[in-house]
């Protein structure tokens, strides 16, 4: 074969794609990054809506997040960040009784009204669980009822992950949706002995970027330059002797001694059948839950007031359908003009499909009905805009990360997976993932 050969190509233009890329060609070795669209950033979008500056999906990110504060202190030009005031923090669950604030620490949960006594008692007694070895994947709702009690696992645990995951915590794994959680339980014997080792780690605060969080993956893309290419559909991936020859639906073609595959799990199955049918079968039984993210702007005067917090999730007792709610005005006054709030609303996931199938003018009406009865009377929004994701999040159902590892050995040494699905849910990890 003659012509240039890179070292790397990145199939897929999302936040994982472009971290991916960056890392790359920082290293020194040529890098191109081919993107289906016509813009970089995947699920994240940031746009305009009637004087609101509205977040299609993920608005914020944990200070915790180090290998985001890295790629991003490595950009020629880094969107700047905001810290937005510490009281926007926290966060409140619905409940039959309205809006109870979520407990931040084992202390502050012992004292909360979400749990009766005997509850906490149980919760009390989980210092005394060892570490419990468990042949078959253990889903959430399993391992947190193990540790502490069923209500626990309904009351707090379900509202987190329909609100994180839109999917219910019994088809959910939790060492592959939360990894830290049984590594706690395996070197600390117990998740309450474990946070109170972590008692002197520096807190963990929100933070966004002032320009909307967009701005960072069309940072990374402007960085990369001539090494990004737009609206590029992935057609196939040819070995050729000791290469890869890349070919995009358009005719273009790139050689590669490797190829990073930063799409989604069924556009891998399609590219990676031809080397393993067995990868391509397992890639293509990934599952997503559709979503909806609802912004809802609240011009002065005409509704209760929004709570200092980060936002709120719906619990068992609460008499709604939406999922929670973010207060994105609080994060940063300047999304919403002078006086106004804006926030992001969740309806649908695996829990409540057939949401996707409502009229916008239902969806209004559902979300209107919900919020005046979680903040305590009427809303009366000055817009509301309805987004639509059919496949928002990927499941990651107990035994996925062993499953995503099997594919990948599947794999010939050139060809490596990546995504969402495989680094994990949030911009957070989606940041970290590397050739």
């Amino acid at each position: 074969m003659s012509g240039l050969v890179h070292d790397v190509v990145v199939v897929g233009g999302g936040l994982t794609g472009l971290a991916t890329a960056w890392r790359v060609r920082r290293s020194g070795r040529s890098v191109v990054l081919l993107e289906a669209g016509p813009r970089v950033g995947g699920v994240v979008r940031t746009e305009r809506v009637g004087g609101y500056r509205v977040e299609r999906a993920a608005g914020t990110f944990p200070s915790s997040a180090a290998a985001l504060m890295e790629l991003h202190a490595s950009l020629p030009a880094p969107p700047a960040i905001r810290t937005p005031d510490p009281a926007t923090n926290g966060q409140f669950l619905w409940t039959g009784r309205g809006l109870v604030a979520l407990p931040r620490n084992p202390p502050a949960l012992f004292k909360s009204p979400l749990l009766t006594f005997g509850q906490k008692v149980r919760m009390i007694a989980e210092v005394t669980r060892g570490p419990r070895r468990v042949r078959t994947p253990e889903s959430a709702h399993a391992f947190v009822r193990r540790r502490f009690g069923r209500a626990v696992a309904d009351n707090l645990l379900r509202p987190m992950t329909l609100g994180i995951y839109g999917t219910p915590p019994e088809q959910i794994g939790m060492a592959d949706a939360f990894p830290s959680i049984p590594e706690m339980e395996r070197t600390a014997g117990s998740l309450l002995k474990g946070m109170g080792k972590r008692k002197g780690a520096t807190k963990r605060a929100i933070l966004v970027f002032e320009d909307g969080m967009e701005a960072f993956p069309r940072a990374i893309g402007d960085a990369l330059g001539d090494a990004l290419r737009l609206s590029s559909p992935v057609a196939a991936l040819t070995p050729e002797g000791d290469v890869v020859r890349v070919t995009t639906e358009g005719g273009a073609s790139y050689a590669a001694r490797r190829v990073v595959l930063a799409t989604t799990a069924a556009d891998q199955a399609r590219l990676v059948a031809p080397c393993s049918g067995v990868a391509a079968g397992i890639l293509g039984a990934v599952r997503t839950v559709p979503m909806m993210v609802v912004a809802v702007g609240l011009p002065p005067g005409g509704s209760p007031p929004i709570p200092p917090a980060f936002g709120f999730l719906r619990g068992t007792g609460a008499k709604g359908r939406i999922l929670g709610a973010l207060f994105h005005s609080h994060f940063n006054p300047a999304v919403a003009p002078p006086g106004h709030a804006l926030l992001n609303v969740f309806v649908g996931g695996g829990a409540d499909p057939d949401a996707m199938a409502l009229t916008d003018d239902e969806v209004r009406a559902l979300v209107e009905r919900d919020l005046a009865t979680a903040l305590g009377g009427p809303v009366r929004p000055d817009v509301v805009s309805v987004y639509r994701w059919a496949k928002a999040i990927p499941i990651l159902a107990p035994g996925h990360r062993t499953r995503m590892a099997e594919a990948q050995g599947l794999l010939p040494p050139w060809l490596v997976l990546s995504g969402s699905h495989v680094t994990g849910v949030g911009v957070h990890a989606c940041a970290a993932a590397t050739a």
